[in-house]
């Protein structure tokens, strides 16, 4: 028998994936905006910096909701994205520069962080719905 708590849970949790989804698309876009000149560099980082420190923040939440769920396959797959933050936070790559952000291979790999970024997290995304949507058919049963 399945009981509320774990699939509420998990609802929180495949929310807060799916909105750090919503911000790796406005990064993404953000970033093909400066790429085709349509943003400046220092606005786009204006924008995109204030945001690191909540995304992990909200990646951190996810996987503690998913201890909680007591689901540990799915906490030991969110751990490579906090270590891929701590990896930034350590070398000080957290921050966009927005004097080294026009220079192509800058742009260039930032959108490949964001592209594996949007892939990782639509993973856990739809990991964690799945999750949900499992539970929630054996506590109707």
């Amino acid at each position: 028998m399945t009981t509320v708590f774990p699939i509420i849970m998990e609802g929180i949790t495949f929310f807060i994936f799916l909105l750090i989804c919503f911000y790796d698309l406005y990064a993404i876009t953000s970033l093909g905006d400066l790429e085709s000149d349509i943003i400046a560099s220092k606005d786009l980082c204006d924008t995109l910096n204030p945001f690191f420190y909540p995304v992990l923040g909200a990646h951190i939440a996810g996987s503690f909701l998913s201890i909680l769920s007591r689901r540990p396959l799915a906490f030991i797959l969110t751990i490579p994205g906090i270590v891929y933050y701590v990896y930034k936070i350590i070398n000080h790559r957290q921050k966009l520069d927005f004097t080294q952000i026009r220079r192509a291979d800058e742009l260039h790999r930032e959108l490949r962080q964001h592209y594996f970024l949007l892939a990782y997290y639509v993973v856990l995304f739809l990991l964690f719905i799945v999750l949900f949507l499992v539970d929630l058919v054996h506590l109707f049963q």
